[in-house]
This record gives structure tokens, C-alpha cells and sequence, in this order.
């Protein structure tokens, strides 16, 4: 009788190629997680942005009767006097939103608000409004095309 204890060459270097072969799509699997983390770090970032934006302007907004009129619009800037007659500027500068009140004993606009840029940097600033409603719209588009918008709802 031959009863020798232990493994062949053979059923050793089979168990570490089945090993190797585990560990490879283990570490496959890590890495498409951590490029999934990624993304919803980014995800979650930009509606974090969003909220903050939409509470601090709509505060304001809501605070001084909503907005009586857009005087000026275009592709980074909308100025808007609001119904207690104080005029804001909302900006895009440098990838962030900024926002501005009027102080007329100074003659200039102060910035109440500026979110941090995010990697997806703000491309363009615009707005609609839909009078049954009274709602003002503004929306903000990034450089990849997302888009987000401010509802702005006041009525007296």
C-alpha cells in the first residue's frame, strides 16, 4: 500500500490557478465598485449643490414678496427686482453660482451667496415663467448638459 499524505505538484498548482482566477474577478469586481462610488459621490454632490442653491435663493425670494419682474437676462447673468422693489443678480462666475442683492445706499451689489464649483461646472443660466401660475423658472445648465432647475412659486 502506498498511503502517502499531502498533494501532488499537479493538484497544487491546479488549487492556485483556481485561487488566481477568484482574485482576479474579486478584483475586477472592487474596481468597478469603486468606479460606481464614484459616480454617486458625484451624483450626490451636485443635488446637495442643487438643494442648497434652491433653499438659499428661494428664501430670499420668499422673503421679499417673490419676483416682480427679470430686468436683464442672458447667457451667465439674471438681475430680477423682486416685490419689495430690492433688485438680485444671479451669476455664473468661475463654475459657481452666485448671488447678489442691491444696497442702495452704496450704490453697488453684495454677494449674499456663492456655492463651491462642483466638477460639473455651470454653462449657462436662464429662466421662464408661466403666468397662471405665477412661477418663475430658472434654470441652470451644465457643461454636460444636465440641467437643473430653481422653482420659484409666489402668490400674494
Amino acid at each position: 500500500m502506498n498511503s502517502k499524505k499531502g498533494f501532488t505538484l499537479l493538484e497544487l498548482l491546479v488549487s492556485m490557478a483556481l485561487l488566481s482566477l477568484i482574485l482576479i474577478f474579486l478584483l475586477n469586481m472592487l474596481i468597478k465598485l469603486k468606479d460606481v462610488n464614484i459616480v454617486n459621490k458625484t451624483s450626490l454632490d451636485f443635488s446637495v449643490s442643487q438643494a442648497l442653491n434652491s433653499k438659499e435663493i428661494n428664501g430670499d425670494i420668499y422673503k421679499n414678496k417673490g419676483i416682480k419682474s427679470v430686468l436683464t437676462t442672458n447667457k451667465y447673468l439674471l438681475e430680477f427686482t423682486l416685490g419689495d422693489e430690492s433688485k438680485r443678480k444671479l451669476i455664473i462666475e468661475e463654475g459657481a453660482i452666485k448671488y447678489y442683492k442691491f444696497i442702495k445706499e452704496l450704490e453697488r451689489y453684495e454677494l449674499i451667496y456663492s456655492d463651491k464649483p462642483i466638477n460639473d461646472q455651470y454653462n449657462s443660466i436662464s429662466y421662464t415663467y408661466d403666468g397662471r401660475l405665477n412661477l418663475y423658472k430658472i434654470i441652470l445648465e451644465l457643461n454636460n448638459n444636465k440641467k437643473f432647475n430653481t422653482e420659484i412659486y409666489y402668490s400674494e
